[in-house]
């Protein structure tokens, strides 16, 4: 029957090795007394067990087929852990790819949705040009001859393309000294007329056919936005707009048109 007394085992690097590997058992030092100790614990060493601590979790030192064991178990778990992030990968790769696939198609549906909008409105604003041209044109050839240009022809939409450029007069009078190019608008803003104005510049290159007579400009518009009338006004150029139930040229008497 064995004591329930003990010593450490006397190999004091073995006792290291296994406080470090448990931890939490801490094996208390004992000081043997040498040739006495059989005189000090009463009887023959044999009588007493060697005690060596246990831990569960960790396999005690020395035993190589135990960690092996333990160092396999721990890699497949790894493995295991490793393959769970890749499925979990490929599965956020996939939602992130439908995501796209979704929000492609949306923005697909959302440029369709803009492009018939702009059709629309273009379509509108082309109905209102062509309005507003239709309020400008009976009335023109009476409202320039009392500017003294009287006008013997009157195009409307006239487009020319050349040399890889082009460009659209929408409504021109042509008299035997004037050329008379009109931009019509239904909203003429004050961007409209820098544009015009560039657009007259180039006139006689796509005109060669009127190189003899004098280039005045015209805008029309059934609304002026940020003072765009006068802004044309001191550019040079006629402003045509509607007053009372007539079309008319608001410029006054003491105006001179610039010849482009």
């Amino acid at each position: 029957m064995m004591s329930d007394k003990f010593i450490p085992d006397a190999n004091p690097n073995r006792d290291a090795q296994r406080r470090r590997a448990c931890g939490r058992n801490k094996l208390k030092k004992f000081k043997l007394p040498g040739k006495n100790i059989s005189r000090i614990f009463g009887g023959s060493l044999k009588n007493y067990q060697i005690y060596t601590p246990k831990c569960a979790d960790i396999p005690q030192i020395g035993d190589r087929s135990m960690d092996t064991q333990t160092i396999e178990k721990g890699f497949e778990r790894v493995w295991q852990m490793f393959q769970e992030t890749d499925r979990k990968f490929q599965e956020t790769d996939r939602k992130f790819q439908e995501t796209d696939r979704k929000f492609d198609r949306q923005i697909g549906e959302l440029k369709e949705l803009f492009k018939q909008t702009d059709k629309r409105i273009g379509d509108i604003t082309g109905k209102w040009g062509r309005f507003v041209e239709g309020m400008v044109v009976p009335g023109m050839i009476a409202m320039f001859e009392t500017r003294g240009i009287r006008i013997g022809r009157l195009f409307q939409r006239v487009k020319v393309r050349k040399d890889g450029g082009e460009t659209e007069i929408d409504i021109l009078g042509i008299s035997d000294a004037y050329a008379v190019p009109v931009e019509v608008k239904s909203t003429l803003s004050p961007d409209d007329v820098k544009e015009y104005i560039e657009k007259l510049k180039k006139f006689r290159e796509f005109f060669p056919e009127y190189a003899d007579r004098k280039v005045v400009g015209a805008v029309a518009g059934i609304v002026m936005e940020s003072g765009a009338d006068r802004f044309a006004y001191r550019q040079g150029l006629f402003v045509i707009a509607q007053k009372g139930e007539n079309v008319t040229i608001l410029n006054d008497s003491k105006f001179i048109p610039k010849e482009f």
